[in-house]
């Protein structure tokens, strides 16, 4: 079941990405979609500079009367974020957080992070580490990666984090869970951010399936997917950035999953879906305090339930 299309023993490079979008973004002058205090210290100059370059690509292509005039290479910057591809994952953190919160409201003790990445989330919110217990599973290259740069960065494991190194083409969740401190009773809020998008259909619906069954009552699960759409000749200029950029970095995108038969789809697998914003959505809920940054078109993030 591939998780990603990524080589055995090279750590995901779209991973990195977004934790120095997510790093750059917190330094940058407000108004923030998501803050990450803890993401500068996991990257390095020459992964910014990527980004830097990358962004004042985007800001030339999708505001060139802006680029044109525009004197000050950071505002340029800036304006690529606002317009670019990153808004998806600093929204999508926000959602994911957000999501996170009402979950913890209403009794959820674990936290699995399914495709982990650079995640920060344990070392920012080290006041939950005695009311939840953290799990982040990742393709082993990638885990080794992360926690190499934690170590360099002179940070402390915290004790509610959990990694759990798994190669998800030949393992499911459920198998990998299995080798974890994981509570199958316990109501539980599972995370797979930016994952779905670079799996065939089967695989995602198999990983789907994985979760709903290990997961307790209450228990629910917070996802991403792009739209047909996005595959379509005519997708949107960013999607088709985004998409060739992920084709170059080794990590090329599909599509598998449809607005019109979500619902039915996580149905079948176990699961009922709560909420499926779409970039209106999106941006009413999770940019309205930071209008600049505009919603990508053809992305999704959707919550589901596991109610047994």
């Amino acid at each position: 079941m591939m998780i990603r299309s990524m080589k055995p023993d090279r750590h995901s490079a779209t991973a990195v990405m977004m934790a120095v979008v997510r790093a750059y973004h917190t330094l940058a002058p407000k108004p923030h979609v998501f803050e990450d205090a803890v993401a500068p210290r996991l990257v390095t100059d020459a992964e910014r500079q990527t980004l830097v370059r990358t962004s004042t690509e985007q800001a030339r292509a999708f505001d060139p009367a802006f680029a044109s005039s525009c004197t000050d290479p950071d505002a340029l910057v800036r304006r690529g974020l606002q317009l670019g591809a990153a808004v998806a994952p600093l929204a999508r953190a926000r959602f994911v957080e957000a999501r996170l919160e009402d979950a913890l409201a209403a009794g959820a003790t674990q936290y699995v992070i399914v495709g982990a990445g650079l995640e920060t989330f344990a070392f920012r919110r080290q006041e939950l580490a005695t009311r939840l217990r953290v799990i982040e599973i990742d393709h082993p290259a990638t885990s080794a990666f992360k926690q190499e740069r934690v170590a360099a960065a002179g940070l402390a494991t915290p004790e509610n984090l959990h990694y759990v190194t798994a190669d998800l083409e030949r393992e499911s969740v459920a198998d990998a869970l299995a080798r974890a401190p994981f509570d199958r009773a316990a109501r539980t809020f599972f995370a797979w951010p930016g994952v779905t998008m670079y799996l065939s259909r089967e695989a995602v619906l198999a990983t789907l399936a994985s979760i709903a069954k290990v997961s307790a009552s209450g228990s629910r699960l917070v996802f991403d997917y792009w739209t047909p759409a996005a595959f379509a000749p005519d997708a949107p200029p960013r999607v088709r950035f985004v998409a060739e950029r992920a084709r170059a970095l080794g990590e090329p995108v599909c599509a598998n999953l449809d607005p019109a038969t979500l619902a039915s789809d996580l149905s079948n697998v176990g699961l009922v879906l709560a909420s499926d914003l779409g970039p209106a959505e999106i941006q009413a809920q999770l940019l309205a305090d930071a209008p600049d940054f505009r919603a990508v078109e053809c992305w999704h993030f959707a919550e589901c339930r596991h109610d047994s």
